[in-house]
């Protein structure tokens, strides 16, 4: 599976870290944070912070939450956006661990940052994150 990009560990209190750098030329990054809570596997990146979101306004604000979280949801197969306690909207994977193998694990981490990144591109258009 070659997936043009580059997957650096780092180290997290709460989580593994993975940092994904993409080997294309624009060379963007995006971190995923991986959990296992029970028997599942819980991969989550930030994708947009709230100071991006907060500089929208009234219904505008309200329009693209709900756009690019349940809207985009009902797109996307694999990855869940949401709006997490602290303001960010955030990109979600579960899988159960049992059954999760070395490339199903690497292709979750890959398309999470793949997906979070487009995401972050969408409202600010800078890597941020």
């Amino acid at each position: 599976m070659n997936l043009n990009a580059n997957f650096e560990r780092f180290d997290s209190s709460t989580a593994l870290g993975i940092k994904v750098t993409g080997n294309n030329g624009a060379l963007r990054t995006h971190n995923v944070y991986i959990y296992q809570s029970a028997d599942y596997c819980i991969f989550i990146a930030q994708a947009v912070p709230p100071d991006i979101i907060n500089q929208l306004h009234g219904k505008q604000k309200e329009k693209k939450i709900i756009e690019y979280t349940w809207v985009r949801n009902r797109h996307a197969d694999v990855v869940d956006f949401f709006l997490d306690e602290h303001g960010n909207i955030s990109g979600r994977i579960i899988h159960p661990a049992t059954s999760l193998d070395w490339e199903e694990f690497i292709f979750y981490i890959y398309i999470l940052a793949v997906e979070a990144d487009r995401l972050e591109y969408v409202f600010s258009q800078e890597d941020i994150l």
